[in-house]
């Protein structure tokens, strides 16, 4: 995780961070720290996660520049699904046979 974090930190967005590490990150300054400290709200705790939930925005707030691929596009949009509807029909009648 810590090529990871070296590696994200060296990055010019856009970026799409691996989100898994992202929850991690806030589930640990959750868990981490307490909520209340002396009876009085935890701000050093959320400005910890709001850091990190700021990072995350920064990395993706510039768009990502693809050319439109109008085949993709076309697929993406009506993805053709009547085969597998087929196999799928198929197997539940005759059953699934491992070759």
């Amino acid at each position: 995780m810590k090529n990871y974090r070296e590696h994200q930190a060296q990055c010019q967005p856009p970026v799409l961070p691996f989100l898994a590490i992202f929850l991690k990150d806030l589930i640990f300054f959750n868990d981490g720290n307490p909520s209340r400290v002396n009876k009085l709200v935890n701000f050093d705790k959320l400005r910890s996660m709001h850091s990190r939930i700021m990072d995350v925005f920064s990395l993706t707030s510039i768009p990502y520049s693809f050319e439109s691929v109008v085949e993709i596009r076309n697929y993406i949009s009506s993805p053709h699904t009547e085969a597998l509807d087929k196999l799928l029909a198929r197997i539940s009648v005759e059953g699934f046979e491992q070759q």
